[in-house]
């Protein structure tokens, strides 16, 4: 836990934050509680029984090309916004999100690796999964001071596989593969397609659909 100032961590090896201990103390690997930076190069791990990494009070940067895990909550979680790089080859995880980005402020995420458990953006922002990414789980956006903004590149893969919502004014623009499966999902936004989108129409909801790409119904015939 960094108090006080805004901390740097860069980690080659092995950090693990236990069992929570209080309200205040949820068992972060990494705890930068004035913002900060957090570095964890390949081959380096950050787990935590709550949190993997945790930014509170100012913004957060993190760039991780090696292991992150959140056990009960979310692997990154950036209480006052910043920006989360999961390079290729990097995996961040979560029980509840992968990554987290909270209602103070907009949040970025650029991902080239594997997030599993999803992303939250509640201020605003970006998500760009780039080509040869995946994120799999829940998906939240909504508007902030700006709108959020997310991209499944070509060559990119997103799957949504648990309740999520896209918020008014928010825009998904998908080149990739996106599958909605096994899910309710909400889509107030603008969905703009030139890829293929996989979905169950029985617990998807969406406002409004652009593009030219390929949508396919789970278990149906091709529409």
């Amino acid at each position: 836990m960094v108090i006080g100032g805004a901390g740097t961590v860069v980690n080659y090896g092995s950090i693990a934050g236990q069992s929570a201990t209080s309200l205040f103390y949820l068992g972060m690997g990494v705890d930068l509680q004035s913002g900060g930076a957090v570095t964890n190069h390949t081959g380096g791990t950050i787990s935590g029984y709550g949190f993997g990494v945790y930014v509170y009070t100012n913004a957060g940067t993190v760039l991780n090309a090696g292991s992150i895990v959140g056990g009960s909550y979310s692997g990154v979680r950036l209480r006052y916004g910043g920006t989360v790089t999961n390079q290729s080859g990097g995996t961040i995880s979560g029980g509840h999100l992968g990554v987290l980005v909270n209602y103070a402020a907009e949040g970025t995420v650029i991902n080239a690796g594997s997030i599993a458990g999803g992303v939250g953006l509640y201020g605003g922002g970006a998500v760009t999964n780039q080509t040869g990414g995946t994120i799999s789980g829940a998906l939240y956006a909504y508007t902030g001071s700006s709108a959020a903004t997310l991209l499944n590149s070509a060559g990119a893969y997103w799957e949504i596989t648990s309740t999520s919502t896209i918020g008014d004014g928010v825009t998904l623009t998908n080149a990739g593969t996106l599958t909605v499966s096994n899910t309710t999902f909400a889509d107030y936004g603008t969905l703009v397609n030139s890829g293929l989108i996989n979905i169950d129409p029985s617990y998807t909801t969406l406002a409004s659909v652009g593009g030219s790409g390929t949508i396919d119904q789970i278990g149906r015939a091709h529409v």
